[in-house]
């Protein structure tokens, strides 16, 4: 059985921007190069437009109904079907859609008559579920950007980023998620240890009921902090972001009654 041997991740084939000439070849690279990017119009006017067309040829022969089951009605129903698809589509995220305007804007891979459609953010769907990043990532990506430090780059980049373009920075969204999640537990930790810490030494050292009512000003204070952390670090739901604040106060709580006895 051969085996293949000297294929290193080096070698692979990488689409570089600068590599294709100006105008669609150039636009299309770009948007293959990340697939966050990929969105294109939805064309919802036309897409209503010929429905509703369609829905006044229906009215007009209703009285043909030999005809309707023959031909239109064996139509209809797909159109319809291809209508909800198109509707299941998620529109792109905010900052996909900015970097592909400004893309378009600075680069003009294209006239500008016909870059004018992805000012439609109304009518865009991205052919990718869209996700959108949290606060954290989208402060750690723009952190790197504006520090411009090259090893901090390098960090943020794998070889097959670095080489689809020398004008335009790709990060790698997996190696900015996991910074943001330690990042994230780091403070959990923090907030989990440090009021825990603090209530100890309170009811240890000084006791009394001054010290059990400081710690449930304590309490209170980092249950807010937690809350309002986990609602800005991160895309939870409200119900999970209640949940998870209904835990940690419970922590604290049967930590705070663990020491009293």
């Amino acid at each position: 059985m051969a085996s293949a041997t000297g294929f290193t991740y080096n070698n692979v084939e990488v689409i570089e921007l600068n590599q294709r000439q100006s105008g669609y070849p150039r636009l299309a690279a770009f948007i293959n190069s990340d697939e966050q990017f990929m969105m294109f119009r939805r064309f919802g006017y036309i897409q209503t437009r010929l429905l509703l067309e369609k829905q006044a040829k229906l009215m007009k022969l209703e009285r043909h109904l030999n005809f309707l089951d023959s031909f239109e009605g064996h139509e209809t129903p797909s159109k319809f079907a291809d209508r909800s698809k198109m509707q299941c589509f998620k529109r792109p995220t905010k900052q996909d859609h900015r970097s592909v305007v400004n893309f378009n804007r600075n680069e003009a891979p294209i006239v500008r008559r016909e870059s004018l459609w992805v000012n439609s953010s109304e009518d865009l769907v991205a052919l990718r579920p869209a996700k959108e990043p949290d606060w954290m990532e989208r402060m750690i990506e723009r952190s790197v950007t504006a520090l411009d430090r090259r090893f901090l780059t390098d960090i943020f980049q794998t070889t097959v980023d670095r080489a689809k373009s020398i004008d335009m920075i790709y990060y790698n969204r997996s190696r900015i998620q996991r910074t943001a999640t330690a990042i994230i537990a780091l403070l959990v930790s923090i907030l989990l240890v440090l009021p825990i810490s603090i209530c100890y030494v309170m009811v240890i050292y000084i006791g009394g009921n001054k010290a059990y009512g400081a710690c449930i000003g304590i309490i209170f204070l980092s249950t807010l902090i937690f809350s309002v952390c986990t609602s800005i670090f991160s895309n939870a739901k409200r119900s999970e972001v209640l949940a998870a604040t209904s835990a940690y106060c419970a922590v604290l709580v049967v930590f705070l009654g663990g020491v009293g006895q």
